[in-house]
């Protein structure tokens, strides 16, 4: 690892003091009133989404260091239920943008129940029957930030839907996300996985990001062994899939 690199994830590693402080304190306000006062029933609520947001702002920190151990070879293989990497992958995903929703997804316990939570918010999720409790062999958390960049991306992109298809077969996890949105023109493909690439303003009319979420994803989902592609044009929205190599366990 170059000089520069650890540079960068030393920067990123010394950011989880600041946001564990910020946690802990939120949490003594709300665990301890009898020592800090008590708090109304909206301040619960605001304080609760600080909370969630806070230890969202350290997943990703840690998000960051992934990259950095990825680029250098280093996995973390365990076994995990399907649906339980789709369930986390979305509810940190919808928490930046409405905590309720990521609350009642967070709740759902089987299939069913996460897509008619989603279904409220025009989001689609299909899997075959059996696979959300099927258990697999692969780096979770390397590939929860793969899921959750694809749908962050899809979220900011869409016109009124979006549709997230999960599937396994001969050893490979395949996750697609796809958005009703404005579409991508076939001579930014090329391109659309660089780092800090963007489409020129009004070519896409909705919120732009800053052309790194979709690099990394590409970069995690290479080092474990799958791709990352694309499907698009313009005016037909845009589809993401991600393949991941991931054994059956058991």
């Amino acid at each position: 690892m170059d000089d520069k690199r650890i540079r960068l994830d030393l920067l990123i590693h010394d950011l989880k003091g600041p946001l564990s402080i910020i946690e802990s304190n939120i949490r003594l306000l709300m665990e301890l009133p009898e020592k800090y006062g008590p708090l109304t029933e909206k301040q619960k609520k605001l304080l609760g989404r600080v909370l969630r947001n806070a230890r969202t702002g350290k997943s990703r920190v840690m998000d960051a260091l992934q990259l950095g151990r990825s680029e250098c070879g280093v996995m973390s293989y365990s076994d995990a239920a399907i649906g339980e990497i789709v369930l986390n992958s979305l509810s940190e995903a919808l928490d930046l943008r409405d905590g309720s929703i990521s609350e009642k997804l967070a709740s759902c316990g089987d299939y069913e129940r996460a897509r008619e939570v989603l279904k409220k918010e025009a989001i689609s999720l299909r899997m075959e029957d059996g696979l959300w409790d099927l258990r697999i062999v692969i780096d979770r958390e390397k590939t929860e930030q793969i899921l959750r960049n694809l749908v962050s991306n899809g979220l900011k992109y869409r016109r009124t839907r979006l549709e997230i298809e999960v599937a396994h077969k001969d050893g490979m996890l395949t996750i697609s996300v796809s958005d009703d949105g404005s579409g991508i023109a076939s001579e930014h493909h090329s391109r659309i996985f660089e780092k800090y690439f963007q489409v020129a303003p009004g070519e896409i009319e909705t919120e732009r990001g800053h052309g790194i979420g979709l690099a990394g994803a590409l970069a995690l989902a290479r080092d474990l062994g799958g791709d990352l592609s694309l499907k698009s044009d313009i005016g037909r929205g845009a589809c993401f899939s991600a393949t991941i190599p991931a054994a059956s366990a058991g």
